[in-house]
């Protein structure tokens, strides 16, 4: 009950009118060794919890960075297709223009 620490010199009578209830002085207060084991299971909790969070952290930037390269391999396949798909189409039209060259240097012979 640390809150009748503050009250320790208060009479019994102050501390019914704020609280409303009626306690004895000597069981006033929290001693300091509660305090400390208070305090210590605090700071443990706070670095569990900081643990978990950089564990789940983790586990989204792993998620994210496969995400990314997959994305990546994906984009780069394409390009490749793509590139491949272009130079097929020009060597097309490079048959193409030579055909007609020679279509026409055929009719300009005749």
């Amino acid at each position: 009950m640390w809150w009748y620490k503050d009250d320790k010199n208060a009479s019994k009578e102050v501390i019914e009118e704020r609280y409303g209830t009626s306690i004895e002085m000597d069981k006033v207060g929290v001693n300091d060794m509660e305090i400390r084991e208070w305090n210590m299971e605090l700071r443990e909790n706070m670095i569990c919890m900081d643990e978990q969070n950089v564990k789940v952290k983790k586990k989204r930037m792993e998620a994210f960075l496969r995400t990314e390269n997959e994305r990546s391999l994906e984009r780069e396949k394409t390009i490749e297709e793509k590139e491949n798909e272009l130079s097929l189409q020009q060597e097309m039209l490079e048959a193409t223009i030579f055909d007609i060259e020679q279509n026409k240097d055929k009719e300009r012979k005749m």
